[in-house]
């Protein structure tokens, strides 16, 4: 109010808080939060002491509208984002900064994005509100190896190297078992058939997996003497059979005829000494078979001469 000189006021606000001014004609009030009827009254007493009337004047506090966004705050690039909003006060008096006036938005994520809506008040200060979303780009996996072809040998290493776009990670998996991280893996086959290493690259939330099939060979190596000498020097004194990458296998030796000398399996190993029944066998070429089961229970056969010399 217009104040005169060597004045003072006394104030009296009914529903809010005076916070400065008590006395003088101008004062600062904390107003209510929400929608309210205020009285004010205020007396003037002059410098000489008199006392004036009582002015009385009621304000009318509206409670302002505002918004409040709600959505993802990090997204993929690409990815399909919904944004929505919730006015304290739905009067349909807001506005997105893309111009929609819909309480919800949608669109498809290119890059860094700041959204903003403005809550309009006819009387107050208008309310914005602002929703800030982070684009992280998706990855895209891209896979080489140092292998010739995608089938191997058994017990064999591998070179994985990824190639893809910039990402956070990159974890690498054999047949669902993580084996390292990074942009590089040398995994260990051991397993023989198919095998599948699945490279998962990802940036936050934002991921991409891609998988690469190996054929493990179950190749054996199967060591079979073509001679021996039963002589008892302690060398070559007998015949048998060696190998690895296989657990079951059959030994059958014939003469010239067809006759078997010897013969044993994986449950009941053994070894030719050039003997049957006891007595030693004259030098000169016999014939062995042999049949293996690979650990993937493949079977392999070999014959061949073995040539006994005393």
């Amino acid at each position: 109010m217009s104040s005169n000189v060597g004045s003072t006021y006394q104030w009296i606000v009914n529903g809010a808080n005076i916070l400065t001014g008590q006395g003088t004609s101008d004062i600062l009030v904390d107003w209510p939060t929400s929608t309210a009827t205020v009285s004010a009254f205020v007396v003037e007493t002059s410098s000489d002491g008199c006392i004036g009337d009582t002015v009385f004047a009621e304000v009318f506090v509206a409670e302002p509208s505002t918004s409040h966004i709600t959505g993802p705050t990090e997204v993929c690039e690409g990815e399909y984002v919904e944004l929505e909003a919730f006015d304290t006060k739905n009067d349909g008096k807001f506005l997105w900064s893309n111009g929609d006036t819909t309480d919800v938005i949608a669109f498809f994520a290119k890059h860094d994005t700041t959204i903003y809506r403005v809550a309009f008040n006819e009387n107050c200060e208008h309310d914005t509100t602002f929703h800030n979303i982070k684009v992280n780009p998706t990855p895209l996996v891209i896979v080489s190896t140092d292998a010739v072809s995608d089938t191997i040998s058994f017990n064999s290493y591998v070179n994985f190297y990824y190639d893809g776009n910039s990402v956070g990670t990159v974890e690498w998996y054999l047949n669902g078992l993580w084996m390292s991280s990074g942009i590089q893996a040398n995994i260990l086959f051991t397993q023989p058939g198919w095998n599948t290493v699945r490279v998962i690259a990802s940036t936050g939330d934002c991921a991409d997996t891609l998988e690469h099939r190996m054929y493990v060979d179950d190749e054996v190596k199967v060591h079979i003497p073509t001679a021996f000498s039963p002589n008892g020097d302690g060398l070559n004194d007998v015949w048998t059979l060696d190998g690895l990458g296989f657990d079951k296998y059959e030994v059958a030796i014939y003469d010239r005829w067809g006759n078997v000398m010897a013969k044993w399996d994986d449950q009941n190993p053994g070894q030719w000494d050039g003997t049957f029944r006891g007595n030693r066998v004259t030098t000169g070429a016999y014939q062995y078979r042999v049949r293996v089961w690979t650990i993937n229970n493949h079977i392999k056969d070999y014959s061949g001469p073995i040539t006994l010399i005393r």
